[in-house]
């Protein structure tokens, strides 16, 4: 920790490549700021270092050793795989740059990618309420018409009733339940 706090990321590169353990590589398109990450194939399963920094100033070090999912056996699992990595590839570049200082510009496809990440990730974060809270009504219901127009009917079900001006708290947490367990792919909905 002595090496990161002085020399900062680019140390922890040198000691990783001195280190040459078998097998960990240094990860790609995985270089941004703040962060570096290698992966790993032990014993036939596939996991990934992540070491992440939250400023230059050294504030704190979080380290994660994680199992990756297994690459998946079918043809038809492998379509869906990819168009779920190219959503979540396409919402991560729409939010950076909807959230850059200046904001850039997004056309009306990367607007409605970024919608529905947005929902998805407050909804998974902390449910309906959180995302209202976060987003407001007026976000919802634009959120809601690309939910319509992507075919994910169960979603903006759920979206829409959590919406209504009677949706109390108790009835948010039990839509929580239903988006958890009857959830779209969304993912794939979108990039279909």
């Amino acid at each position: 920790m002595r090496v990161l706090k002085t020399a900062g990321l680019r140390s922890i590169e040198q000691v990783m490549r001195a280190a040459a353990v078998p097998g960990l590589t240094p990860a790609e398109g995985e270089r941004i700021a703040g962060l570096r990450c290698w992966v790993a194939q032990p014993a036939g399963t596939a996991a990934q270092l992540r070491i992440a920094v939250n400023n230059r100033i050294f504030q704190y070090v979080s380290v994660t050793w994680s199992v990756l999912p297994a690459e998946p056996k079918t043809k038809r699992a492998r379509e869906r795989h990819q168009l779920q990595q190219r959503f979540y590839a396409r919402y991560m570049d729409a939010g950076k740059r909807a959230y850059a200082t200046p904001p850039g510009r997004l056309n009306a496809a990367d607007r409605r990618i970024l919608l529905v990440g947005e929902f998805e990730a407050d909804v998974n974060n902390g449910g309906f309420s959180q995302y209202l809270g976060n987003k407001g009504r007026r976000r919802a219901a634009e959120t809601l018409r690309v939910l319509e127009d992507s075919a994910a009917h169960k979603t903006a079900a759920l979206l829409r009733a959590a919406m209504a001006n009677a949706a109390n708290d108790a009835a948010l947490q039990k839509l929580d339940t239903r988006f958890y367990r009857t959830r779209e792919d969304l993912a794939v909905l979108m990039m279909s």
